[in-house]
Order: C-alpha cells, then structure tokens, then sequence
C-alpha cells in the first residue's frame, strides 16, 4: 500500500437492486481514491460489476451470496477464505459490513483486531441480530434519524450510531425529456411486495380502471418470482393490463422512472430512507406516501409530495392532480430543490470519510 492509503475491506455481496450496495458504491466514488484503497467480494450482477471496475475496487471473490439454502456452508467457506485473506490483500486497516452475515464473518475471521463500520439500512432484525448489532460494529453508520432512533430502542449504544444520509450528485439525475402524455402515470420502483403495498396498488387500479387518462408503470420485481406472477394474474383477471405496465427490472438511472409523473410509497413498514423516493425528486416526481418512516423527515404535504393515510384518500387525491396537473408541477420542482439542498453526495461522504477516519485512528 502507498503510504498513507488505508486498505478497506468491504465484506458482503453487491447487488444492483440492493439499497445499501447502492449507498456504497455512491460513497466510494465520493471519497478521495488516494486516500483509500477498496476491496469488496462477492459481486450478483454485471451493472454492479461495471461500475465497481470504474471505481478501481479490487475484487476478492471470498463471500459467497447467502440465503437460507446455502447459509452454513456460505459462512463456513467465507470464514476459509478470510483466514487466508493475508496472501491476497494484506490485512485491511478497516472492515465495512453492510449485512448480518458480514458482519458475523468479520468478527468471526479477524475477532476485535480490526474496527468495524456497519451500514444498517434495515429495521427487522430479530433477537439474535439485535445482540450482534449492540455488541459487534464499532460505529453504525444509517440513513436517517428514524432509523437511528429504532436502533437506540433496541439497545445499540449512542455513542456507536451515527447518521449519514443517502446523497445524491444531481448530474446523474437529469430528467430524461419524452413526450408528454395527457393525463398521470403514477409510478412505483424497487420490490414488489406484498408489504411495499401492491395489494393497495391493485386495488387502487380497480378503483380508477376504465379512466384511460390515469396509468401505472411499475419497475422491479417481486422478491419472490410466484408472488411476481401472483400481481400479473390478478392485474389480468381484472381487466386492469392496459391501465398497468409491468416493467421489469432495470439498472439504476434516470430511465427507471421514464414517463412517471408521480411515484407511489404504499409500504406498511417503517421505511429507513427511501431512496427511490428521492432519486424521483431528482427528476420533478414528487411522491404520494403513506407516513412510514424516513420520508415523514423530506416530504411537506402540498408542498413538495402528499401524504395519504388509506386507499380512499389516495384515490381522492389522484382524481383531484389528474384534473390539476400543474399542482403536479410545481410539487416536483419543490422536491428536486428539497434533495438538492439536504441530501448533497459530497457532504455525505464527507461525513462517512469522518467515521472512517475516526475508526482508523483511533481504539475499536
């Protein structure tokens, strides 16, 4: 290693469609590459790949997906692999973990030898990785203070969280320009799940089927493929496939949200950011949401997004900007300036560089 260059050992798996793999990857390309020198392992797709060669990460093919079928012998091989770990990298001066897995192979592999920086963008953790998270990361580093404070209520220490927001370079967000369609397209990016609220989605379409100016354009995928064909099913049966554009996975940029004039946050869980949310602000969608969590923190209703509390309101709501469409407007330009102002991607890793040179300096 040059002198003065810290070694970074990034322990988990990258994933396009995974939030925090996305944060990372933001962070890395905003902080200074003299300065730090990364290395990452397991790599699920080829736009992640791409991107983290642009980057000059090195990649230590170690950590091997993790998932109910392969869990034991994925931390058994992971765990041979990080002893061996010397002969390929040298040993890293700081570990970054990003999932529970990580996590237990870091403290497992290097014990309390090397200090540890988890980013946590989740709030489900059972019992047991509640212990780990209050005993094992020597700084948690999340995205907002809702999430911050759901981890203080589970015990983590005080003093080991901090809050580092998602930031955004707004070059890379730049409104792709289509022609304009009469009406709404209302929008929804990223799982489709049960709990991110495609039943209200349906139900909604069910309300409002037969009015030819309102569509929906739906990005992404179900995490389970049954339950991916379960939303084209009912959309058929009931009549709804030419109001509904199920699109498919597509990789991270502006064209995710391509002829959106709205996004929906229907989920029935506390969100800990909402990313996608913010990526639409970018482009002038503002976003109607359900108060759940992170987004309560950016979005001022009537001003630069809505808040809805059921089916009825939002299907009052929709009837109402569909006939407003400059309400629309301007609620879209309020929402790019309102990420623009808090959520800058060089004040972010600033504030990530400061953790992480904290960390190298000091005790862990």
């Amino acid at each position: 290693m040059p002198p003065g260059q810290a070694s970074i050992l990034i322990l988990d798996h990258f994933d396009v469609f995974g939030g925090a793999q996305l944060y990372i990857l933001d962070m890395i390309g905003a902080l200074k590459a003299d300065r730090y020198r990364f290395f990452c392992t397991d790599v699920l797709d080829d736009w992640s790949r791409q991107r983290l060669q642009q980057l000059g990460v090195t990649r230590i093919p170690l950590f091997p997906y993790f998932s109910k079928r392969n869990g034991v012998f994925a931390l058994l091989r992971s765990f041979m692999h990080l002893m061996r770990l010397r002969g390929k990298a040298g040993t890293p001066d700081l570990l970054l973990t990003n999932s529970m897995p990580g996590l237990l192979v870091a403290r497992l592999a290097f014990g309390r030898s090397l200090p540890v920086v988890h980013i946590a963008h989740r709030m489900d953790y059972g019992p047991i990785l509640r212990v780990m998270l209050r005993r094992w990361p020597d700084r948690l580093v999340t995205v907002s203070q809702t999430a911050a404070n759901w981890f203080r209520e589970i015990g983590v220490p005080p003093d080991r969280i901090r809050i580092v927001p998602n930031g955004f370079d707004p070059a890379l967000h730049q409104r792709v320009e289509t022609s304009p369609k009469p009406g709404l397209c209302l929008g929804m990016v990223g799982r489709l799940d049960r709990e991110k609220g495609m039943e209200d989605l349906l139900e909604l379409a069910r309300r409002l089927a037969g009015r030819q100016e309102i569509r929906f354009r739906l990005v992404g995928a179900a995490s389970d493929p049954a339950q991916d064909r379960l939303w084209r099913t009912l959309a058929e049966r009931d009549g709804l496939l030419p109001m509904i554009e199920f699109a498919g996975r597509k990789p991270p940029g502006p064209a995710l949200f391509e002829g959106m004039d709205l996004l929906l946050n229907l989920s029935n869980f506390q969100e800990t950011f909402g990313r996608s949310y913010a990526e639409a602000a970018l482009l002038e969608i503002p976003t109607l949401a359900y108060r759940n969590g992170a987004p309560e923190e950016w979005i001022e209703h009537g001003r630069n997004g809505w808040f809805i509390d059921s089916v009825d309101s939002l299907q009052t709501l929709v009837e109402e900007l569909v006939r407003e469409p400059d309400r629309v407007r301007l609620a879209g330009k309020e929402a790019r300036r309102t990420i623009l102002a808090n959520f800058s991607l060089g004040e972010c890793a600033e504030q990530l560089k400061a953790i992480l040179e904290e960390r190298l300096a000091g005790p862990h």
